[in-house]
């Protein structure tokens, strides 16, 4: 099966979305408590669309080829013009996890960010008991830079996380220059 982006389309999404952002174990480690309705999750999916207006974000739905039916999303928010930065993230719905869509689908969406924007350094801050992710990142070409100990605060615990960084420069050397 191939997979490709898409614009957000709140009303054909919202349901998918609510499915990924509702489900405990999708965003366990994320740093989010899940949707408790499919209104709250139709919030956060319209600031998603408000914060790419603005130019804060840019958010893409990871799509099948063949229908484009959401199977999750990928994006960038914290987004800063002035030091050419933002954090990256990607999340996919249970049923097409482990099949290698992010890191496939990683190579388009890089590809556009790193042709159409000034943005230099995209960064990933990541659970450090998330495995699944940072073996992701780094098959992606992301750069492990340390960990920040005991940096959130979940669940009556400290959480550490580990930063990871995908450069412009280290982009272009490994796929070629956008």
């Amino acid at each position: 099966m191939h997979y490709t982006l898409r614009d957000i389309v709140v009303e054909r999404d919202l349901d998918y979305f609510h499915a990924v952002h509702s489900d405990a174990e999708s965003v366990r480690y994320y740093g989010m408590e899940p949707s408790a309705s499919i209104v709250e999750s139709e919030q956060l999916l319209r600031a998603y669309v408000a914060s790419m207006s603005e130019g804060k974000s840019l958010h893409k739905v990871i799509c099948r080829a063949d229908t484009s039916e959401y199977c999750g999303e990928i994006g960038l928010f914290n987004m800063n013009e002035r030091h050419h930065r933002a954090n990256s993230y990607c999340i996919l719905l249970p049923k097409y996890r482990k099949q290698g869509i992010s890191r496939a689908i990683s190579k388009v969406f890089y590809d556009y960010i790193f042709s159409t924007t000034e943005i230099n350094r995209i960064q990933a801050f990541v659970d450090s008991r998330n495995r699944n992710a940072k073996t992701s990142l780094e098959g992606i070409g992301y750069n492990y830079e340390g960990r920040l100990a005991q940096y959130e605060y979940e669940g009556g615990e400290y959480i550490d996380i580990d930063v990871y960084s995908l450069l412009r420069k280290d982009y272009e050397s490994q796929f070629g220059k956008m």
